[in-house]
């Protein structure tokens, strides 16, 4: 797979061969940004929970309170020590700011804990268009403060701590980051955004090259952002 830079931007882009199994899924998986009615999307988006999962050492179920409420979230421990023993990735979930579940991204969180020996907390932030902006990324920070007050009864190394999420939780982890950095916060370790919506791509050439009906297109993160 080519990696373009500053200096050698392609005139065109296209999408790359997809895997068969997950061409296959896409032909009947959700669409985020469907013209659907949202709680049939949020529905819709329970393909993703898988049958079988891998195995972790174990799970833990908070509720804190939060800015806006009880605010659940769900702590993955590894099984083994791991590289990153004693820190903790703090972990937003995307789904356009609509959609989303803890259920829903399970698997990953399992992957990203087991594999790295780090405590993982899966936020289960409230969804718009219920709760509004800034609800969303209020939660996220409650969350990431709240850790570093009790790092040391979870058995966290303050100094250990990151923040991370895909697409709408990207845009968050982002924006939270920005945040802590202009308050004088607490200084997160880490910062993994994954493919976060960090600009409107419909304002973008990739943007309007890449509408291709996929899960992820154009049209779906525009009405996400919203």
């Amino acid at each position: 797979m080519p990696i373009f830079d500053a200096k050698s931007i392609p005139a065109e882009v296209h999408s790359s061969t997809k895997d068969p199994e997950v061409a296959a899924f896409l032909k009947t998986g959700p669409v985020l940004g469907a013209h659907k009615p949202i709680h049939v999307q949020r529905v819709e988006h329970n393909a993703f929970i898988d049958k079988v999962k891998p195995p972790i050492g174990r799970i833990e179920h908070l509720v804190l309170d939060g800015p806006h409420g009880s605010l659940p979230v769900r702590v993955y421990h590894p099984s083994k020590r791991g590289p990153a023993e004693g820190g903790a990735l703090i972990y937003i979930h995307g789904g356009g700011f609509i959609v989303g579940t803890l259920d829903q991204f399970d698997t990953a969180m399992r992957l990203f804990c087991e594999v790295s020996g780090a405590q993982v907390y899966s936020v289960d932030y409230k969804l718009a268009p219920e709760y509004q902006w800034p609800t969303q990324i209020e939660e996220a920070e409650f969350v990431v403060r709240w850790l570093f007050e009790h790092a040391s009864e979870r058995g966290v190394d303050p100094n250990r701590i990151g923040l991370g999420g895909d697409s709408a939780g990207g845009n968050i982890t982002c924006t939270v980051c920005l945040k802590l950095r202009d308050e004088n916060g607490p200084k997160l370790a880490l910062q993994m955004p994954i493919y976060p919506e960090a600009e409107m791509p419909f304002f973008t050439r990739a943007g309007v090259e890449n509408v291709s009906g996929g899960y992820v297109d154009t049209a779906g993160v525009l009405v996400g952002a919203i």
